[in-house]
Protein backbone atom coordinates (compact mmCIF):
# COMPACT_ATOMS: atom_id res chain seq x y z
CA UNK A 1 0.00 0.00 0.00
CA UNK A 2 2.60 2.36 0.65
CA UNK A 3 4.41 2.37 -2.36
CA UNK A 4 1.07 1.95 -4.43
CA UNK A 5 1.02 6.05 -2.48
CA UNK A 6 4.42 6.57 -2.93
CA UNK A 7 3.78 5.87 -6.91
CA UNK A 8 0.45 7.69 -6.92
CA UNK A 9 2.07 11.10 -5.48
CA UNK A 10 4.98 11.34 -8.06
CA UNK A 11 2.67 10.67 -10.76
CA UNK A 12 0.50 13.64 -9.63
CA UNK A 13 3.05 16.09 -8.25
CA UNK A 14 5.94 15.42 -11.26
CA UNK A 15 7.32 18.84 -11.06
CA UNK A 16 10.93 19.02 -9.99
CA UNK A 17 13.31 22.30 -10.93
CA UNK A 18 16.65 22.41 -10.07
CA UNK A 19 17.57 26.39 -9.62
CA UNK A 20 21.08 27.99 -10.32
CA UNK A 21 22.24 29.85 -7.16
CA UNK A 22 23.78 33.51 -8.23
CA UNK A 23 25.91 35.49 -7.02
CA UNK A 24 26.07 39.07 -6.58
CA UNK A 25 28.44 41.44 -5.80
CA UNK A 26 28.06 45.34 -5.34
CA UNK A 27 30.49 48.04 -5.49
CA UNK A 28 29.48 49.66 -1.91
CA UNK A 29 29.05 47.84 1.41
CA UNK A 30 25.75 45.96 1.89
CA UNK A 31 23.74 47.36 5.04
CA UNK A 32 20.32 45.34 4.53
CA UNK A 33 18.41 43.03 2.41
CA UNK A 34 14.68 42.90 1.64
CA UNK A 35 12.72 40.91 -0.27
CA UNK A 36 9.20 40.83 -1.44
CA UNK A 37 8.37 36.45 -1.06
CA UNK A 38 10.20 33.81 1.04
CA UNK A 39 8.05 31.13 -1.23
CA UNK A 40 10.36 32.24 -4.20
CA UNK A 41 13.69 33.59 -3.33
CA UNK A 42 15.84 33.57 -0.25
CA UNK A 43 18.95 36.19 -0.18
CA UNK A 44 21.89 35.83 2.44
CA UNK A 45 25.25 38.13 2.46
CA UNK A 46 28.20 36.63 2.61
CA UNK A 47 30.36 38.55 5.30
CA UNK A 48 34.28 37.96 5.25
CA UNK A 49 36.72 39.95 7.31
CA UNK A 50 37.37 42.27 4.60
CA UNK A 51 34.40 42.17 2.47
CA UNK A 52 30.78 43.16 3.00
CA UNK A 53 29.53 43.29 -0.53
CA UNK A 54 28.40 39.82 -1.73
CA UNK A 55 24.73 37.87 -1.46
CA UNK A 56 24.13 34.61 -2.13
CA UNK A 57 20.59 34.63 -3.83
CA UNK A 58 18.87 30.76 -3.78
CA UNK A 59 15.92 30.46 -5.43
CA UNK A 60 13.13 28.11 -4.56
CA UNK A 61 10.35 28.42 -6.54
CA UNK A 62 9.03 29.81 -9.84
CA UNK A 63 8.07 33.06 -9.73
CA UNK A 64 9.18 36.91 -9.71
CA UNK A 65 10.04 39.04 -6.78
CA UNK A 66 11.73 41.93 -5.95
CA UNK A 67 14.78 42.44 -4.09
CA UNK A 68 15.76 45.89 -2.02
CA UNK A 69 19.71 46.24 -1.41
CA UNK A 70 20.74 48.91 1.07
CA UNK A 71 23.86 49.98 0.15
CA UNK A 72 26.33 53.22 1.54
CA UNK A 73 25.13 54.62 -1.96
CA UNK A 74 21.32 54.19 -1.40
CA UNK A 75 19.12 51.69 -2.06
CA UNK A 76 19.09 49.94 -5.30
CA UNK A 77 16.26 47.53 -6.26
CA UNK A 78 16.77 44.75 -8.57
CA UNK A 79 14.27 42.44 -10.16
CA UNK A 80 14.54 38.60 -10.27
CA UNK A 81 12.36 36.09 -12.23
CA UNK A 82 12.83 32.63 -12.15
CA UNK A 83 11.57 30.31 -14.63
CA UNK A 84 11.95 26.31 -15.04
CA UNK A 85 14.92 26.63 -17.01
CA UNK A 86 16.32 30.00 -16.14
CA UNK A 87 17.05 32.92 -13.32
CA UNK A 88 16.78 36.03 -14.96
CA UNK A 89 17.90 39.44 -12.89
CA UNK A 90 17.20 42.98 -14.16
CA UNK A 91 18.15 46.38 -13.02
CA UNK A 92 21.56 45.28 -11.36
CA UNK A 93 22.83 48.81 -11.96
CA UNK A 94 26.02 49.47 -10.29
CA UNK A 95 25.90 45.48 -9.04
CA UNK A 96 27.33 42.48 -10.49
CA UNK A 97 25.65 38.77 -11.25
CA UNK A 98 26.24 35.45 -12.45
CA UNK A 99 25.39 32.07 -11.61
CA UNK A 100 27.60 30.44 -8.74
CA UNK A 101 26.61 26.88 -10.57
CA UNK A 102 28.81 27.53 -13.67
CA UNK A 103 29.49 23.90 -15.95
CA UNK A 104 33.04 23.28 -15.83
CA UNK A 105 34.28 22.93 -19.28
CA UNK A 106 35.34 19.42 -20.44
CA UNK A 107 38.56 18.54 -21.08
CA UNK A 108 39.86 17.97 -24.50
CA UNK A 109 41.24 14.67 -24.60
CA UNK A 110 44.51 13.60 -26.46
CA UNK A 111 43.52 11.55 -29.62
CA UNK A 112 46.32 8.50 -30.16
CA UNK A 113 47.20 8.18 -33.82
Amino acid sequence: MKKFLLILLILLFPQAYGFEDYIIISESSIESLIWDNDEILSASPLITIDNKNTIILTPKNIGKTTLSIGTEDGIKNITVEISENKTIISNTEGLTSFPLDLPQPTPKLREEN
